[in-house]
């Protein structure tokens, strides 16, 4: 389960709702855009980690996991622990 920094997350899918909404977009108007909506279920069910971790540890077995960060996954050990974990040379 590869899952984004939470805040990152927000921001970004700030930024997309504004895209599609608003052709011109300001760094202002992104922060008060985030700052109004981030508490929305559309914002936490995608960053609820805790809840999201709990539930899939509850239908996989511990072996059967893997977690890791979508931004920590651009480098040499990050691949080769993912790597190693799918058993792949």
């Amino acid at each position: 389960f590869l899952m984004r920094d939470p805040v990152d997350r927000c921001i970004s899918q700030s930024r997309m709702l504004l895209k599609t909404s608003v052709k011109a977009v300001s760094a202002d108007s992104e922060i008060e855009h985030l700052s109004k909506h981030y508490l929305q279920d559309d914002y936490a069910i995608r960053t609820r980690y805790d809840v999201t971790i709990k539930n899939i540890e509850s239908v996989f077995s511990e072996h059967e996991i893997y977690f890791a960060f979508y931004e920590e996954l651009f480098n040499q050990t990050a691949i080769h622990n993912l790597c190693n974990y799918l058993e792949l040379s």
